[in-house]
Parts: structure tokens; C-alpha cells; sequence
């Protein structure tokens, strides 16, 4: 897979409209640096006493694989160079203090009441308490304070607030998981301010990160995005088994493929779209089967006999639709390994196109952006496949580039303009970047949370 090298930068213009600014994304673009963290913490809190520290999580590119993280099945993320940070300063109280600079927002919520409500109120995203108006609020003090409630031993009575400034380089709201991102880095924070305590025999991080953030955002997901943020490893793309909660192969790609990534800047919330009924649809077919989740029936190996069975159940048109696609796509993954394997890329291009085809016409999670924008791509003939990313309804759809990314962007552009009546879409090339990461105590580089020792056992 083609690797960041530098920064390079094609312009375009339509019409006398500036409709692409295309970057060849690298490191130094991608990431802040230790000292603008700094800066950007002093100048938001002021210089203070007690030690400064630092969380980061990125976002995550999904080759194949939607929305079958919740069936138990198959996924193929990879995680981003584009990563949220979190700057923080133990406080001696139960405060969180919160700037979010990208939206020059300021917040304050005190941790343990916070607890008390979301325990005298077990519904997930109650926005009862004025707090939870501020929507990126829930992602940074929602996993601070499920991680001190419920996975950490009781060993303190105190919660320990902190000073945060939050900034981020992934793009939000565009199907690249930035509010997993920021709900990873927060846990990542908490478990770094708690790091004296135990954890409690039934809790680690990925299940405190998921809970956390579904609780809080009223969206029941799958684990994909916050595994993925967690446990990314630079220029590597993997499939994850959500059933075993381990990663089933590494994905290698040559030099001459990259991944475009094509923001539609429809900006979509799951909490606010159909996506709880999708996946309510996929549990009632699958207790029809009776079958614990979708992947059972992909399991056989036998698309047809899978779909025998689904035509069998007497389900209603929908919650058909629905269900082929969950037993499809999943197949799909494991399809797209054994052309990767065989380096047949012209088949794992098709399997991406079928894809997109089975999220628009059987999941409909599509919009007509995300169709504008697969179909641009597809015209051009610096692109093998493409398919809508993310819960859908908007956001980012992804390209698997066969050369110059660069050339597929100036082709995309004006074609998803053209299709979309002038809309202007954000192209960028993503590369696979590491996992969430602290600061070291020397404050000079960033480690993997995977290799510092109280995550270890807790990843």
C-alpha cells in the first residue's frame, strides 16, 4: 500500500468554485505535535501546577464489512493517521473541565453526580440532564466516569475530575467514527488517571469504551470502531471476528493500491437515524431462525442454503431485505480475504461494488451523495471498487485507487458535483496509522497503549 511521503496538494476549479483541495495526507498533517498540544492546553487553562499529560485515539477506515459488527460477524477497518487528542490535568476535585477547539466550546460536569444520574436513570442517551445537550460532551465525561463506576476496583471513594482540552484531525460527522475516537481517547485518559487502582475481574478496556459510549449516546453499536481505534498498528488493515473479539487475519496491500477516502459532507447522527431499526430488524430474524445473531447462518459457507432458510421464515419484505444483506456482506469479508490472498484485486474491487449496492438497495442506509460519489469513483479508471463507509445516511464513502490517488481525486470531484448539483465533496487518501496512544512520562514520544503494562491485560 502506498505510504504517506510528504504533502502534496491539487487544486481544482469548476465554474470559478474551488471544488477540490486533494492533500496526499502524511504524518505531519495528520498529527499534532507534542508542543502545539502544549500551547494549545496553556492557552486554553493557563500554565498551572501538576503534571500535563496526553491521550490520543484515531478514527477508523472499514474496507468491508457494514453493519455486520453487531451480528457477531466479520469487519475489515483499519485504524487513521487522523487521531483526536485529549491534553488534561488532574484536578483535586470531581470536576471535568472541557475545551473542545475545533468548536471553541467550553463545558462542566461534576463526575460523581453524573454517576448518580446515569444510575437513577439506566436509559442509554437520556438527555434528562442538561449536560447531555452539549452532544461531544457525552464522549469525553461518559466513559471518564463509567470507567471510574464501573470498571475500576472500588478503591477510592473520591472521582478525579481533570482540566481536557480535546482536539481532534478527524473529520466529524463523516462516517470515520471521530466521536468513537474521542470516546477511546477519554478512556484512555481515565484509565491513565486512575492508573494506581485495579481493574475489576469482569471489565477491560474495549468493553468499558463500548459501553460507555453506547450508554451515552443512545446508539447500541458493535465493537468494530473502538477495537480498531485501540488496537491499529501502523500500515496494517485487518479482519476482525466481533464473535471472538479477535483480529482472524492481516490484510497486505501492494504498493500501487491506496484507499481515497470521499467526505460527501452530509453530515449524519446515527442517534437520530434508522439505524436502531436495522439492527432490531436483524434480531428478530435471527431469533425466527433461531439462531443467536446473523453470523450463524453465514457461517454455513453456503450462500444459498443461508438464504433458503431466510425465504423460509415467512419474514415481511423488509426485515428480508435486511437480513440478506446481513448474511451477504458478512460472506463478502471473508471473500475479500481470499482475493487479497490470491492478490486478485480486480475480484476484491468487485466484492466493494457489490457492497455498496447491497447497503443502498437491501440495508437502505445509503443517501444519494454516498451513491453520487460510488458512482464517480467508478467511472474513473484509476478505481478498482467502491462502496458507502460508516452507519450510512451520509458521511464518507471509500475507493480502492489502482495508481495516483491524486488523479482519481481531480476525477472524482467534478463528476460528484456534476452528479450532486453542485455539491462539493472532501477527498483525502487514508493511510493505516497506530492505535491510541499516551504520552510518555518523559513527554517526548507517544506509546501504544497496547504496550504499556496496566493496558496490556486489559486491551
Amino acid at each position: 500500500m502506498l505510504s504517506p511521503s510528504g504533502v502534496g496538494y491539487v487544486e481544482l476549479r469548476m465554474n470559478g468554485r474551488t471544488i477540490l483541495v486533494f492533500a496526499m495526507v502524511s504524518t505531519v498533517s495528520a498529527l499534532r505535535s507534542i508542543d502545539e498540544l502544549r500551547g494549545m492546553f496553556e492557552s486554553a487553562f493557563g500554565p498551572g501546577k501538576g503534571e500535563l499529560r496526553m491521550a490520543c485515539a484515531p478514527g477508523r477506515a472499514n474496507i468491508i464489512g457494514e453493519h455486520t459488527d453487531y451480528q457477531e460477524g466479520f469487519v475489515a477497518p483499519f485504524a487513521l493517521k487522523e487521531r483526536c487528542y485529549i491534553v488534561y490535568r488532574q484536578r483535586n476535585d470531581a470536576i471535568l473541565r472541557a475545551f473542545a477547539s475545533e468548536l471553541q466550546e467550553w463545558a462542566e460536569i461534576d463526575l460523581s453526580q453524573m454517576a448518580k444520574q446515569r444510575q437513577a436513570n439506566q436509559v442509554w442517551g437520556s438527555r434528562t440532564q442538561d449536560w447531555t445537550d452539549m452532544t461531544w460532551l457525552r464522549y469525553v465525561a461518559g466513559p471518564m466516569e463509567w470507567m471510574r463506576t464501573e470498571a475500576l476496583v472500588k478503591g477510592e471513594k473520591e472521582y478525579r475530575g481533570c482540566d481536557a482540552l480535546i482536539t481532534s484531525t478527524v473529520p466529524m460527522g463523516g462516517g470515520v467514527s471521530s466521536s468513537s475516537a474521542l470516546a477511546v481517547a477519554s478512556a484512555v485518559a481515565a484509565r491513565d488517571i486512575y492508573r494506581d487502582l485495579s481493574w475489576t475481574s469482569t471489565y477491560n478496556m474495549l468493553k468499558a469504551c463500548c459501553e460507555s459510549e453506547w450508554h451515552y449516546s443512545g446508539v447500541r453499536g458493535g465493537i468494530m470502531d473502538q477495537f480498531a481505534s485501540l488496537n491499529g498498528k501502523d500500515g496494517e488493515a485487518f479482519v476482525l471476528d466481533c464473535r471472538t473479539k479477535k483480529i482472524a487475519h492481516w490484510l497486505a496491500f501492494p504498493a500501487s493500491l491506496s484507499f481515497v477516502i470521499i467526505n460527501t459532507n452530509v453530515k449524519h447522527s446515527l442517534v437520530d437515524s434508522p439505524y436502531a431499526q436495522r439492527r432490531q430488524a436483524c434480531e428478530r430474524v435471527a431469533a425466527k431462525a433461531k439462531v443467536s445473531h446473523l453470523r450463524d447462518l453465514s457461517d454455513m459457507n453456503d450462500n444459498d442454503k443461508a438464504l433458503q432458510i431466510l425465504q423460509s421464515l415467512d419474514l415481511d419484505a423488509t426485515d428480508l431485505k435486511r437480513a440478506t444483506h446481513g448474511v451477504l456482506e458478512n460472506n463478502r469479508v471473508l471473500q475479500a480475504v481470499d482475493a487479497a490472498q490470491r492478490e486478485d484485486w480486480i475480484t476484491f474491487g468487485k466484492l466493494l461494488n457489490q457492497a455498496h449496492d447491497s447497503l443502498a438497495k437491501l440495508y437502505e442506509v445509503s443517501c444519494p451523495e454516498l451513491d453520487a460519489a460510488c458512482q464517480a469513483a467508478i467511472e474513473s479508471p484509476h478505481c478498482l471498487g467502491a462502496r458507502m463507509m460508516g452507519g450510512g445516511f451520509g458521511g464518507c464513502a471509500i475507493a480502492l485507487c489502482n495508481g495516483d490517488p491524486a488523479a482519481l481525486a481531480q476525477y472524482i470531484a467534478p463528476r460528484f458535483t456534476e452528479l450532486t448539483n453542485g455539491n462539493v465533496a472532501t477527498i483525502f487518501t487514508a493511510f493505516p496509522g497506530p492505535g491510541a496512544q499516551l504520552l510518555s512520562s518523559d513527554a517526548s514520544t507517544w506509546t501504544p497503549v497496547y504496550d504499556i503494562a496496566f493496558y496490556q491485560d486489559n486491551i
